[in-house]
């Protein structure tokens, strides 16, 4: 009977392992095939059905609940939990985890985020790449942005190694020169760091100016992704929180792909190099 509960919690348990097992082998999947539909399938999966996977935890809940129910009635348990009882008190474990799991679906229902509009960027299309990168990382560096783009509907991208810009993608500002961006002090920080700086809403911050010397005006969200330790992808959106946490997944993997091929391509361009 022990077993039996047991069984229950572990039951409730199976739906977020399955999510997390599944995003995970889909991660991978990419990066290897270096395949952009992959993200792209399993976002469009999440989107058409954000309802039902927002209720997930409540029709987990009110199952373990069910599932409790009948183990105590078909075993003839006691109507009344009792504390000496093993079985009991896995009942009583098992019937936590289900409130919690009814009052998360319950708040997810209720909580349903507001998807700002986008907006008509200021500036023009600029299409640059560094005549002294190597092809293959060339090669790879036109795939981040196809991915960026078609993925997670990017409009602008700047990759710098070693300070120096290499390319340059997307919509820009209306008399940028093609390789004229310099990285700021957020750049040099986040690949101090080795840590993504997400500006969801780039207008309030402050530090946004150096950004906008080579992005527009107007650019409504900002991604600054590191690689490794001389190199960042910058990369903007036309929409306030336009990334989300699957997008910023998504760029961390692509990143870490540019960078591999940094290293096999042994790309050392002449430059100081971020302090």
């Amino acid at each position: 009977m022990r077993a039996a509960s047991l069984a229950h919690c572990a039951a409730l348990r199976a739906p977020c392992c399955a999510a997390r097992r599944s995003w995970q082998r889909t991660v991978a999947r990419a990066a290897q095939t270096g395949r952009t539909d992959v993200a792209e399938e399993g976002k469009e999966l999440v989107a058409a059905n954000a309802d039902f996977f927002r209720a997930l935890p409540l029709y987990a809940g009110g199952a373990g609940l069910v599932a409790i129910l009948v183990n105590r009635t078909v075993t003839g348990a006691a109507p009344v939990i009792d504390a000496g009882s093993s079985q009991s008190r896995a009942d009583l474990a098992c019937i936590v985890m289900s409130a919690v799991l009814l009052l998360t679906g319950l708040s997810w229902l209720s909580l349903k985020p507001v998807i700002a509009d986008k907006v008509k960027l200021e500036g023009g299309p600029l299409s640059w790449t560094d005549s002294k990168v190597p092809e293959a990382l060339k090669q790879e560096l036109e795939w981040a942005w196809s991915a960026a783009e078609g993925s997670a509907g990017a409009t602008s991208m700047v990759v710098f190694i070693r300070n120096r810009c290499v390319l340059q993608r997307g919509m820009a500002t209306e008399d940028a020169k093609p390789g004229a961006a310099e990285p700021g002090p957020i750049v040099a920080k986040v690949v101090g760091s080795g840590k993504a700086n997400y500006l969801a809403n780039l207008a309030p911050y402050p530090g946004r100016f150096e950004l906008l010397e080579y992005l527009p005006q107007n650019t409504q969200a900002v991604v600054v992704q590191p690689l490794g330790t001389e190199g960042a992808l910058v990369i903007g959106h036309d929409r306030v929180r336009g990334f989300s946490q699957l997008d910023l997944a998504w760029l961390s993997t692509v990143a870490d792909k540019i960078e591999a091929t940094v290293e096999q391509a042994n790309y050392r361009p002449t430059g100081t190099g971020f302090k």
